[in-house]
């Protein structure tokens, strides 16, 4: 009729119809004895007087969790960090049961289901931050904790300053102009790599409150990887995104889709400015002429805009590349959002009037 099974105790204590079953034994790395009985039970209710019975050594080896190579989050952060990590587990994979995840700040750890691999941390305490992870399995037994620390940056104000250049004197010129202005501001160094995380370059970029984002790059950039992130936070009227550099125009051809930054034709590659090549405003309302602050600034890149956009400045009539757009603002007139320079503007100064190029661009978006 069935079958009477016991674990560790030879008194009949389950009963099934079934001829297996499984069975889950608590465990963690030492071995334990378990004797397991089964005694047949027939139509007139009556016991194998003789159970079957069969001693095992039962041993568990715990799993292991660790971070998936390359994902983890730069040493230091807004408040906003994704982490994505694997567990294993010698008895097999099947068995981790789930992974606990817990900050330094944390009472209680959060319980992640076992199917679960990364996870997006939100609101995090500014300072040093540690992460703790574990894996357990079915029978309840823990990984060794995995850990990461770094550190976690506050957001300051609404304008977000992008480092996508290594030199320092670019830096200084940009943090110097807000300093001036009495202007509050984040910086977010990117010039060595964007985080690995889609989730939290979108983050920085639309979550934190910013609306103004200047974004400066060197020779190479970073852009590549927040193309999409930066089309969501210009289509927003009330957002400004100014780019400046020599990397800019290639970005925008090869990365930006749908024309984002309404550049309709590139007339020239990689020509120089010279002390003596002005550049010449084509609106009214900003400074007249940029002149160069450096000996020479080659790799700049010359474009006509669409017809949504307009030119800012253009090199003159006599100039090698023509009167080609150097700079341009989206939509046209006072209420553009979009500003695309192809050259540094910090490199630009030799006229001092940046800043005030600077301060009309943020205008009314100013905080």
């Amino acid at each position: 009729m069935g079958f009477w099974l016991a674990i560790d105790d030879s008194t009949p204590q389950i009963f099934t119809r079934r001829n297996d079953s499984t069975f889950v034994f608590s465990s963690d790395s030492t071995v334990i004895i378990h004797t397991f009985y089964v005694w047949a039970e027939d139509n007139e209710g009556a016991l194998d007087p003789t159970p079957a019975s069969l001693t095992l050594p039962v041993i568990n080896t715990p799993p292991t969790v660790n971070f998936v190579a390359g994902t983890l989050p730069k040493d230091t952060t807004f408040p906003v960090a994704t982490f994505s990590f694997e567990g294993h587990d010698e008895d097999g994979d099947h068995t981790i049961e789930g992974y606990l995840l817990w900050l330094d700040t944390d009472s209680q750890p959060q319980i992640l289901d076992p199917a679960q691999t990364s996870i997006t941390l939100y609101d995090i305490p500014p300072g040093e931050r540690t992460v703790y992870i574990q894996a357990f399995d079915e029978a309840g037994a823990l990984s060794d904790t995995l850990r990461h620390t770094w550190f976690v940056q506050p957001v300051v104000g609404q304008v977000l300053l992008v480092d996508d250049d290594p030199e320092t004197a670019s830096d200084q010129f940009y943090r110097d102009f807000f300093d001036s202005q009495g202007i509050p501001y984040s910086v977010w160094k990117v010039w060595d790599g964007l985080p690995p995380s889609p989730i939290d370059i979108n983050a920085v970029i639309n979550e934190l409150g910013f609306t103004t984002i200047l974004w400066y790059t060197g020779t190479e950039t970073q852009l590549e990887g927040a193309t999409v992130p930066l089309t969501d936070f210009i289509q927003d009227s009330s957002h400004k995104l100014i780019l400046t550099g020599k990397s800019v125009l290639l970005v925008s051809q090869e990365y930006f889709t749908h024309n984002v930054l309404h550049v309709d034709t590139v007339t020239a590659w990689n020509t120089i400015i010279l002390p003596i090549t002005p550049l010449i405003a084509q609106v009214p309302g900003i400074p007249d002429t940029l002149t160069l602050s450096a000996p020479i600034l080659d790799r700049v890149d010359g474009f006509e805009p669409d017809s949504l956009a307009e030119a800012l400045y253009r090199f003159t009539e006599t100039a090698p590349a023509g009167p080609a757009a150097l700079a341009l603002r989206y939509p046209a007139g006072d209420q553009a959002r979009l500003f695309v320079f192809t050259f540094p503007l910090d490199q630009m100064n030799g006229n001092g009037n940046i800043p005030q190029l600077l301060f009309t661009i943020l205008g009314n978006g100013t905080p």
